[in-house]
């Protein structure tokens, strides 16, 4: 029984330190926010203030690019936190 546990026990240790993959978007985010500033978690503003930046600052950013950045940050914004 003791084997059981420690195998099982083993075996969650194992999963929880698998890295999740990175989605599409946030490696978008990475890649292109950064190159103008320092990247900040999206669940430190609310997502007006996000949609509002990338409306100032993503002009270079196409429709569909636009589109799925908003789509990760109001995912990860203050209110979905």
């Amino acid at each position: 029984m003791l084997f059981l546990a420690m195998l099982l026990f083993g075996c969650a240790a194992i999963e929880k330190q698998a890295k999740p993959e990175i989605s599409t978007a946030k490696k978008f985010y990475r890649s292109n926010c950064s190159i103008c500033h320092r990247l900040y978690s999206p669940d430190m503003y609310s997502y007006q203030k996000l949609e509002h930046y990338v409306k100032k600052y993503g002009r270079g950013l196409t429709s569909r690019e636009r589109e799925v950045l908003l789509e990760y940050l109001k995912e990860n914004s203050k209110e979905q936190k």
